[in-house]
């Protein structure tokens, strides 16, 4: 039996981002990482997914796990892997954890007897191993099983091998893929402020519009996944609009994730402005924790409204749905835009030693 340390993670709407934020150490290197980035999201749909659907995610998305300074990352082909080994899937699967590597590969649900996809159409998921225990032949695991929650679950070694095996889908660059992930702390990674500063800035300068992103985004080189199918339709301020779009949308489910991601999004950025006020780059932070969580109670609202339409398809409720976002939007900005006053006014009187503001 083996089990390596797991935490509840900060953000968790997808699970790369709950992957990620549920094993990355504890330690300053990873806030100076974590706070410097997570600002900017947007809205991107690719046809060529399997299940075509739209995403909300955060600038940086694709290749996620590779982007964490305080994370080692391999990855290796299990067809490679058996040629060389010629260890079995589980087998393989065990001596990895053994040598304190977590894994993260692709699995198709409808292989996974927890999960309510088993024995229906496949639905692939990204999925995070983290122990075994070989005496009940169960692999440890977390993932956003069936209502989207982060859970920490057991999947039968059977059930893994085969939802791993089955994922052949060409619209999938890494099925087949076990992607290797330990700790690593021998780097040195800055907070950068300014950084910081423009990321806020240019969430304030983003536009409602679909197409603006060609002339504003493209500074920043917004990544895809390969495919030339890749849309960028909204993104920061903008997602408001989409928001009410998919509210406007005549069917009876309002997707819950991009509600959910938004909602995180406003508690991750109370956790930065402790953070900012720790190394010294913000003096009073009552105010904006105050109206922060004002911001935080909000999303909550918005998003327990959606559920309740999910489940009573009342559309009286659809209307509430689109003035809170009118609300959310307007408190976001005056929030945003008092955090950057706080920081610019800061940084012009202060000077950095070892990445702490004197």
């Amino acid at each position: 039996m083996k089990k390596l340390t797991v935490k509840e993670p900060l953000l968790s709407t997808y699970p790369e981002y709950g992957s990620v934020f549920s094993i990355i150490p504890d330690n300053e290197l990873s806030e100076n990482w974590m706070y410097s980035n997570f600002v900017q999201y947007y809205v991107k749909k690719n046809n060529l997914f399997v299940s075509g659907e739209e995403l909300l995610v955060y600038k940086d998305h694709v290749n996620f796990i590779s982007t964490v300074p305080t994370l080692q990352h391999y990855k290796i082909s299990e067809h490679i892997l058996h040629i060389f080994t010629k260890e079995s899937l589980i087998e393989a699967l065990i001596d990895f954890l053994d040598n304190d590597f977590y894994i993260i590969l692709l699995l198709d649900r409808s292989y996974i007897r927890e999960s309510r996809n088993y024995k229906k159409s496949p639905f692939v998921h990204m999925t995070l191993i983290y122990g075994y225990d070989e005496d009940n032949e169960v692999f440890y695991i977390a993932d956003n099983n069936n209502y989207g929650k982060y859970d920490f679950l057991q999947y039968k070694f059977e059930d893994v091998a085969n939802a791993f095996k089955a994922m052949n889908y060409n619209d999938f660059r890494d099925t087949q893929t076990i992607n290797l992930i330990r700790p690593f702390n021998h780097i040195h990674y800055n907070f950068d402020l300014d950084y910081l500063i423009k990321e806020l800035k240019f969430y304030l300068s983003s536009y409602d519009l679909k197409d603006t992103y060609l002339k504003n985004w493209n500074p920043y080189n917004p990544l895809n996944y390969g495919h030339d199918g890749e849309v960028i339709e909204y993104y920061n301020l903008g997602i408001y609009e989409y928001l009410k779009e998919i509210v406007n949308r005549e069917n009876n489910y309002i997707g819950i994730q991009p509600f959910h991601l938004v909602w995180e999004n406003k508690k991750f950025m109370l956790k930065r402005i402790e953070f900012l006020q720790n190394r010294g780059y913000i003096d009073e932070i009552d105010d904006l924790l105050l109206y922060g969580n004002s911001l935080v109670a909000d999303t909550q609202i918005l998003l327990n409204l959606v559920i309740k339409y999910n489940i009573s398809k009342n559309n009286y409720l659809k209307s509430n749905i689109r003035s809170k976002l009118d609300i959310i939007k307007k408190k976001d900005i005056y929030f945003v835009r008092k955090l950057l006053k706080s920081l610019i006014n800061n940084e012009s009187d202060c000077i950095v030693v070892n990445g702490i503001l004197k």
